[in-house]
């Protein structure tokens, strides 16, 4: 049997920025009846669609997917991003704990004042979210399973603990370890602030970081509000990459499943059917395309019955 080198390694994830614009009433109108009327989606969006932004590479901008959407439908995104300000990272594990509690704590608060009070009814008749997504970043983190008893990494299958309580599950993201993921956030959120609407005001984050802009330098806010504020999309990848024709006439030792039957590399009896197959960032959320490998894989199955 040969290490699985690229187990763990090239984790990916889409991020999310939330952008709050406060707006007139009558310029909430028509997503009022985009969202309730015809066609209209259960889960509060009004506009979806994809924008490009950024710094050309190759000739190609960097693929954005934007949503416009009712902040009360959406409200376990808007505390979940206010609350990220005070979910610090830190080295210490008491200290890092007591940071997700209160983290935890202020997200269940705004949760309820958007459900059970008339903050609700404000931002529902005169906000508007603005959902920007970084669908292929550059940035690329991890995972790593450690044993909990003597820290070491658990290196080969059938050896070293088998219970999940054994082993202490390490996973970074890498959010924004790329300088170019800063530089195409934002070229896309000023271009999003372009296509706004000039009869709305920008409450959050631009209210509240346009002070920062009387020290430093234009983009600082920025970087502050994107390293305090940044969400997860959860479309963790990679980490169980596909083999492509390239990665076999090179002999590149990093790939782990092969992309014809997704089998284990080296495992026949054992394969990998999720997201962290996919080599590289879908320009869409995954669930689809997951449906479709999980029904080309039942069929192989069946076909060797």
């Amino acid at each position: 049997e040969q290490p699985l080198l690229g187990v763990g390694k090239n984790l990916a994830d889409q991020a999310l920025l939330a952008r709050v614009y406060l707006n007139l009433p009558s310029s909430w109108n028509w997503r009022v009846a985009t969202t309730q009327g015809n066609g209209g989606s259960p889960n509060g969006i009004a506009v979806l669609g994809h924008m490009r932004g950024g710094v050309k590479r190759q000739g190609q901008e960097c693929l954005f997917q934007v949503a416009v959407a009712d902040s009360v439908s959406h409200a376990s995104i808007l505390p979940s991003a206010i609350a990220m300000a005070v979910r610090w990272k830190l080295s210490n594990k008491t200290f890092l704990q007591v940071s997700q509690h209160i983290f935890r704590f202020l997200e269940a608060c705004l949760r309820f004042a958007i459900i059970y009070t008339p903050v609700g009814f404000i931002l529902h008749h005169f906000t508007t979210t603005y959902l920007l997504f970084l669908m292929h970043p550059k940035s690329r983190g991890s995972v790593s399973v450690r044993s909990a008893k003597s820290n070491g990494v658990v290196s080969s299958l059938g050896e070293g603990p088998v219970r999940r309580r054994d082993v202490v599950v390490q996973v970074d993201p890498g959010y924004l370890k790329d300088p170019l993921d800063f530089l195409d956030l934002k070229s896309a959120w000023d271009t999003l602030g372009s296509l706004t609407l000039s009869s709305s005001f920008e409450c959050f984050p631009g209210f509240i970081f346009s002070v920062l802009e009387w020290f430093a330098v234009s983009d600082f806010w920025f970087c502050l509000y994107c390293r305090s504020f940044l969400l997860p999309y959860f479309h963790f990848s990679g980490t169980c990459a596909m083999s492509s024709s390239d990665d076999l006439s090179v002999g590149d030792q990093n790939w782990v499943v092969d992309s014809s039957t997704l089998k284990l590399r080296e495992h026949q009896g054992l394969c990998i059917c999720d997201a962290s197959v996919f080599p590289a960032m879908l320009s869409n959320p995954p669930a689809l395309t997951l449906v479709a490998l999980g029904y080309e894989l039942s069929r192989g199955l069946i076909k060797k019955c």
